[in-house]
């Protein structure tokens, strides 16, 4: 094994299942895994690049998912999904244990990175579920949904699985403004693609109509005298109400 390497990837998903493969047919042992574009090099550290590769990322995610288990392999792609810049060499340690003890690899919770990938996950997990309630969608001219979001963990793949099952017979558009990534959908399948800073999308002619529609449901569904502020931050986090019709005037 190589000892005392800094390891550096693209910061995909692909890319990480790729240094877990160069674990056992590199010998690659690494000490912290980074990012490529946020590593800081100092002084005297070594390290390596581990460029991704599709075939062997496929081969390592289909081996966590028989030789540990499905919620293993999930917990895993959650956790990687988690906003913490240090959540890697955890989640590699996860699975370099999990691929030695199999699936009861979450009942060794007296180790700091299973118990951290578990709640990783969890929180992701969470926070995907949420947004999957809170989102709106606003038509465009071209007669395709669009909506933003900005959550503090990388969800967008969990909620656009979500919404092919959901919205499957439409075409629509899911915008991480703060990542500045989106989710395209064209009716069979979606991608994910990198989107420019000054992207617009006019609205349909019908989407004001609709809107004041939700303004005055929303109006008419609630009792005043039971309206608790408290307990509606507490079940809708003041994050998402900048995304959402009932909360824009």
């Amino acid at each position: 094994m190589r000892e005392h390497t800094n390891v550096l990837f693209d910061g995909t998903f692909d890319g990480f299942l790729s240094v877990v493969h160069a674990h056992y047919y590199d010998k690659l042992n690494p000490d912290y895994i980074a990012e490529t574009a946020s590593f800081q090099q100092t002084v005297g550290s070594a390290y390596e690049i581990v460029k991704t590769d599709n075939q062997k990322s496929e081969a390592v995610f289909e081996a966590m998912h028989k030789k540990i288990s499905p919620d293993a392999a999930s917990n895993i792609y959650r956790a990687f999904l988690f906003f913490e810049d240090e959540r890697f060499m955890r989640i590699y340690r996860y699975a370099l244990l999990g691929f030695k003890v199999g699936a009861g690899v979450d009942n060794w919770m007296k180790e700091d990175f299973v118990m951290y990938t578990i709640r990783s996950a969890r929180r992701v997990s969470g926070e995907a579920h949420k947004l999957t309630g809170f989102i709106r969608f606003t038509e465009t001219r071209q007669g395709v949904l669009y909506t933003k979001i900005g959550p503090v963990n990388n969800v967008l793949t969990i909620v656009a699985d979500h919404f092919t099952d959901r919205l499957m017979n439409e075409q629509w558009i899911i915008h991480d403004e703060k990542r500045k990534i989106a989710a395209v959908y064209d009716g069979k399948d979606f991608m994910v693609t990198d989107v420019p800073d000054a992207v617009f999308f006019a609205e349909s002619e019908n989407e004001a109509a609709y809107r004041d529609m939700w303004h005055k449901f929303y109006d008419t569904i609630a009792i005043k005298n039971k309206i608790n502020p408290k307990l509606q931050r507490q079940n809708l986090p003041l994050r998402y109400r900048k995304y959402m019709t009932e909360f824009n005037r």
